[in-house]
C-alpha cells in the first residue's frame, strides 16, 4: 500500500466523521434553522455547538495539511483548498475570542478579574456564522475529491516522505535560531518571525506524524506528543494575542479594558514560557536520525488493503443552521487559554 493511499484513507475517515456528525445533529433535531437548540433540550445548552465547532475546526486543519502534503495542482482542488481555508478562518474567528474570555473568567483567581473578563466576553464583536449547509457541502466536496485517483496516482512514497522530512527539518532549524531566553526578546522581529514559522511547521509535522503511530517506536511517540503540545501552545498563544487585539474595539470603560489587557498579557507570557520549554523536546532529534526513525515507522505499518468508506451525506435539504460555539480539543485539556 502506498503512502498516498494511506493519506487518502485517513482523510476519508475525517470526512466520514464530520459528515456523520452533521447528519446526526440535524436528524436528532439538536440544531434549529437559526443555529439554536430546540425547545426543551436544555441539557445540550452550549455543549452541542461547542463540540461541533471544536471538532470541525480541528478536522478542517488536518484536511488543510493533507491537501498541502499531496500538493495537487488541479484547479478544482486549489479552489476547494481556498474555500477550506476560508471556512477554517471563519470557524476560528467566530466564537474563539468569546469562548476564551469565558474560560479565562472561569479560571480567574480573583473575583474582580473574573467579572472584568465576563464583561469582555459580552462586549466582543460578533462575526457572521458558518451555515450547516455550507459545512455539509464543503466536507462532501472534500470527500469526493479525495476519491478521485487521478489526483494521487502519480505520487510516490519517496516524494511524500521528502515533504514530511522537509517540514520537520525546517521546524528544527527554526528552533535552532531561537536564542536562549528568547521570551525576554519578544520585541525582536526575528524572534516573532521564527515563532510564527515554528507554529506553521510544527502543526504540519504533527498532522503528518498522526498517520504513523502504529509504526513509531515509543521514543517517536513521545516526540509526537511534544510536537502536538507545542502546536497546541502556539494555537493558545494565537488566541490570546487575538483576544488582546480585540479589547480596544469593545465598549469597555478604560479601567476595565486596562485590567483585562493586563490579565491577558500575563497569560500570554505564561504560554511563551511553555513554548520555550516544549520546543527543545519537540525537536530533540536531529533530522537525519528523525528520517531513519520515520522510514522504519513506515515499513512497520504493515498496511495491505485500502477500503474507501461511502459518503454519509445526509439526504435532506435543511435550512442553513449556524454553529456559534468553540470548545477544546479531544485530549481533555482544561487549560483556560486553550484555543482550537
Amino acid at each position: 500500500m502506498r503512502l498516498a493511499d494511506y493519506i487518502v484513507s485517513y482523510s476519508l475517515q475525517i470526512n466520514n466523521r464530520c459528515l456523520r456528525f452533521l447528519a446526526d445533529s440535524h436528524a436528532k433535531g439538536n440544531l434549529s434553522a437559526d443555529g439554536g437548540l430546540v425547545e426543551g433540550d436544555d441539557s445540550l445548552l452550549e455543549v452541542q455547538p461547542v463540540y461541533a465547532e471544536s471538532m470541525l475546526l480541528r478536522d478542517s486543519r488536518r484536511l488543510g495539511s493533507f491537501w498541502r502534503w499531496v500538493a495537487s495542482e488541479d484547479a478544482r482542488v486549489n479552489a476547494h483548498r481556498q474555500e477550506l481555508s476560508e471556512v477554517l478562518e471563519r470557524l476560528n474567528d467566530n466564537a474563539a475570542p468569546t469562548r476564551l474570555a469565558l474560560r479565562l473568567a472561569s479560571q480567574a483567581a480573583g473575583e474582580e478579574d473574573a467579572t472584568n473578563l465576563l464583561l469582555l466576553a459580552r462586549s466582543l464583536p460578533t462575526h457572521q456564522d458558518v451555515s450547516w449547509m455550507r459545512l455539509n457541502e464543503l466536507f462532501t466536496t472534500d470527500s469526493d475529491l479525495w476519491r478521485n485517483d487521478a489526483y494521487f496516482e502519480s505520487l510516490a512514497d519517496e516524494e511524500l516522505l521528502a515533504k514530511l522530512l522537509f517540514s520537520y527539518r525546517k521546524g528544527y532549524k527554526v528552533n535552532q535560531k531561537l536564542p536562549s531566553g528568547w521570551p525576554t526578546l519578544l520585541s525582536d522581529q526575528k524572534v516573532e518571525k521564527n515563532l510564527s514559522r515554528q507554529k506553521e511547521y510544527c502543526q504540519f509535522s504533527t498532522h503528518q506524524l498522526e498517520l504513523l503511530p502504529p509504526g513509531l517506536s515509543d521514543k517517536g511517540k513521545r516526540q509526537l506528543w511534544y510536537l502536538d503540545k507545542l502546536a497546541d501552545a502556539h494555537r493558545m498563544l494565537h488566541g490570546l494575542l487575538q483576544l488582546q487585539s480585540l479589547i480596544p474595539k469593545t465598549a469597555l470603560g478604560k479601567p476595565v479594558a486596562k485590567s483585562v489587557k493586563k490579565y491577558v498579557i500575563t497569560q500570554s507570557d505564561k504560554i511563551y514560557k511553555r513554548i520555550e520549554r516544549l520546543a527543545p523536546r519537540a525537536y530533540n532529534v536531529r533530522p537525519k536520525r528523525f528520517q531513519n526513525a520515520i522510514q522504519q515507522g513506515l515499513s512497520g505499518l504493515g498496511l495491505e488493503v485500502l477500503t474507501l468508506q461511502s459518503s454519509p451525506q445526509a439526504e435532506i435539504t435543511p435550512k442553513p443552521a449556524a454553529f456559534t460555539g468553540l470548545g477544546t480539543d479531544s485530549d481533555g485539556s482544561d487549560d483556560p487559554t486553550r484555543n482550537v
